[in-house]
């Protein structure tokens, strides 16, 4: 550690011992910042088009108006055979905490798989729980092993939509209160 980490450290260690600086002070928000994943909601479209802004994707998926979960557009597929929609890519710093979610709706037994893969698989969103017509809320946290370059690949049979994917790094605060 740094000169400067390590005094730091020291000094918020004596400001807790003297009580100048309750507990909770440092708390740790975890909070996920701004998504890494360009069109996460795939509002960004326009029709006729079948071009989405931030994704590559096979036959059968395409954009609809209606029921999505975020806004007003859904990513949908709608096809017996297994297709595939990759993101553009996305830079995880090495060590780096992240969150990777979606909300995902399953009809009429589709089947669906959400991947993060850079050099190797990363993370996968798991899908067994998605209710049949319901939207379900899927979220798995990670940590980047190292820097590198990664894209989202989604794989669906049967009726699927996604919306709202994200990947999110989740940054950590010190919350600054001093004691009265």
């Amino acid at each position: 550690k740094s000169l400067l980490t390590r005094l730091f450290s020291a000094i918020l260690s004596v400001m807790l011992i003297m009580g100048i600086l309750p507990i909770s002070a440092l708390a740790d928000n975890g909070a996920a910042g701004k998504t890494t994943v360009v069109n996460p909601s795939f509002e960004e479209y326009l029709e006729p088009s079948t071009e989405i802004s931030g994704w590559t994707c096979g036959e059968g998926f395409e954009v609809k108006k209606g029921d999505a979960k975020e806004g007003k557009l859904a990513l949908t597929y709608s096809a017996d055979a297994e297709g595939k929609a990759t993101s553009s890519e996305i830079a995880l710093a090495a060590n780096g905490e992240y969150v990777f979610s979606a909300w995902v709706k399953v009809e009429n037994g589709g089947k669906a798989e959400l991947k993060l893969i850079g050099d190797a698989q990363i993370a996968a969103l798991d899908t067994s729980d998605a209710a049949n017509g319901e939207w379900v809320s899927l979220t798995k946290s990670f940590t980047a092993d190292k820097a590198q370059n990664a894209r989202i690949e989604l794989t669906a049979s049967g009726n699927v939509k996604f919306d709202d994917i994200s990947v999110r790094k989740i940054t950590r605060e010190v919350v600054n209160k001093v004691k009265n």
